[in-house]
């Protein structure tokens, strides 16, 4: 809920909260899906499905598709993203090299550059690309981009939208393969040249990478049922057995002389258009003219000494692509398996997060996920966080109340308490003690007033000391009102200026009979002023 919200997904390869993907590689006759948990610098590689596509011709295609998606993901557990790679077969590649290395810069032209490159309006089009190679002094990138017509995008999501599931990413097979292959140290050392060929049952898809470069990517329309067909109808067999016999038994069975030669002439037509594809890719280079090494992966590679078979006809090193490999690194951990299906490579690489392809999707403009999804779940967040706010501020302050209100129960108990022990009081209720205390001190006070010897004379003090601070003629004072208590002295006159009225003042505050003299702004007066508590300093 809050991954790109408030916090980014990763930092670097390290995944701040875990994340589950589901990836699908979706062919002609199969589905097949791979399921990876990532967990700060761990990936685990959870589970592995392949789902045969129901064969019954007489329901809708995209139906049965959907229905094999469906059977998938009901096994699956939630996940955070679903991926899908979308076949290379229908897709414009084309490689260049632009005076950016900013992604985001190099995505702002990128509809200009391929546009002439098409042989299809660019209003039809959906264009992406990875980075294969960047030159940090001359500041220039080569990327190589993919375009597709936006039908295949459309097709491919309907397929998903019948099964009720909705993606996030389309990518592309061979563009993830490369990401995936890239990966995998063991393969960091291999020579100048590299071809990845994935033979599969209708396609055969080949990447032709030059120094870690992707350069070249063709897939082919024929795969190994192509040669089973062609076995079956001249062995006069089902097709199902001929792929059977082939995928077991290679190009000999046993005591089968007929098999073998007749399974040679159906593979070396298939052969035929993988070696021209391999040639012609070697002519588009300069520097090389011979490929290092041919790595053979998909349903086709599970075929009895298939790498035998391609090293002798095509005369170069073949060998299988051991995805296995992946799981000599440290962060990557495989669950409830032992290996890796070969027929789930592209799945896993679709799966895989690789910096080469993780910001490649397909899913653009009209097929982009709606922009609403976001920002309900912004403003869910928001809103979430600002309840939670004023709950925790609420939760706060409710309880320094309360805290306050305890402290002040205490106070009170105490004061309680100490006015019973002087005998001020007999009540229980804060209020009442204080009212009785109050009324018994003062009436202490009163009685203690008659008989206090300093007191006594206290008024005739005060009437003396201000006669003595106030020379009434030069101040030309006319008293007309003087009251005299315990606290204070009231007294209400005039003086004939405000020079008389501020020689007044400063001989009041002069005097130490006072503990508090107004400001006088009137000639005509009438002020409070408040005795000092120690009557000795009245004398």
């Amino acid at each position: 809920m809050i991954t790109d919200i408030f916090i980014p997904e990763k930092i670097g390869s390290y995944y701040l909260l875990p994340k589950r993907i589901l990836g699908f590689d979706l062919t002609k006759t199969h589905v097949y899906a791979s399921q990876l948990y990532l967990s700060g610098n761990s990936i685990i590689l959870e589970k592995f499905y392949q789902e045969v596509i129901d064969p019954d011709t007489t329901k809708p295609y995209p139906e049965r598709v959907a229905q094999a998606i469906r059977t998938i993901t009901d096994q699956a557990p939630p996940c955070n993203e679903i991926r899908s790679s979308l076949s290379s077969i229908v897709v414009v590649f084309k490689e260049l090299t632009v005076p950016f290395l900013e992604p985001e810069k190099i995505s702002m032209i990128l509809y200009f550059e391929i546009e002439q490159y098409l042989p299809f309006p660019l209003q039809n089009a959906l264009v992406d690309f990875i980075i294969t190679k960047q030159n940090n002094e001359e500041k220039t990138s080569t990327i190589f981009v993919a375009a597709v017509q936006k039908e295949y995008v459309a097709t491919q999501l309907a397929y998903f939208e019948l099964a009720g599931i909705n993606p996030q990413t389309i990518t592309l097979d061979l563009f993830d393969l490369y990401g995936f292959y890239r990966e995998i140290p063991a393969y960091n050392h291999l020579g100048n040249i590299v071809t990845l060929i994935d033979i599969e049952f209708n396609a055969t898809r080949i990447a032709f990478i030059v120094n870690k470069q992707l350069k070249l990517i063709r897939t082919l329309p024929r795969g190994i049922a192509h040669v089973a067909k062609n076995i079956a109808q001249n062995l006069n067999i089902q097709n199902g057995k001929a792929l059977e016999d082939i995928i077991r038994f290679g190009l000999e069975k046993l005591d089968d002389e007929n098999y073998k030669k007749v399974a040679s002439i159906a593979m070396n037509e298939y052969l035929q258009d993988i070696k021209f594809t391999l040639q012609s890719f070697l002519s588009q280079t300069i520097k090389y003219t011979a490929i290092d090494q041919i790595l053979l992966l998909g349903r086709g590679s599970e075929i009895n000494h298939i790498e035998k078979f391609f090293s002798e006809n095509l005369q170069m090193h073949c060998s299988i692509f051991d995805s296995n490999a992946l799981l000599k690194m440290s962060q990557v951990t495989i669950k409830n398996s032992t290996r890796i299906p070969r027929a789930n490579v592209i799945s896993l690489s679709t799966t895989f997060p690789s910096p080469i392809t993780e910001n490649f999707n397909l899913r653009q403009q009209e097929f982009a996920p709606s922009a609403n999804i976001q920002f309900y779940k912004q403003f869910f967040c928001m809103v979430t966080l600002t309840c939670l706010i004023l709950m925790t501020l609420f939760g706060h302050s409710y309880w320094q109340v309360r805290k306050l209100h305890l402290a002040a129960q205490a106070m009170e108990r105490s004061v309680i308490t100490k006015l019973n022990e002087l005998d001020l009081t007999d009540a229980r209720d804060f209020k009442r003690a204080i009212d009785d205390a109050e009324e018994k001190v003062s009436k202490e006070e009163e009685l203690w007033f008659g008989f206090s010897r300093q007191t006594r004379f206290s008024f005739l003090k005060a009437l003396q000391d201000l006669s003595t601070a106030i020379d009434r003629k030069s101040l030309g004072l006319q008293l007309k009102k003087m009251i005299i208590t315990t606290t204070e002295i009231t007294i209400e006159g005039e003086v004939k200026g405000f020079e008389e009225l501020k020689l007044l003042e400063r001989a009041l505050k002069e005097s130490k009979l006072f503990a508090y003299v107004p400001t006088l702004q009137e000639l005509k007066f009438s002020e409070k002023l408040l005795l000092r508590k120690n009557s000795e300093g009245a004398q």
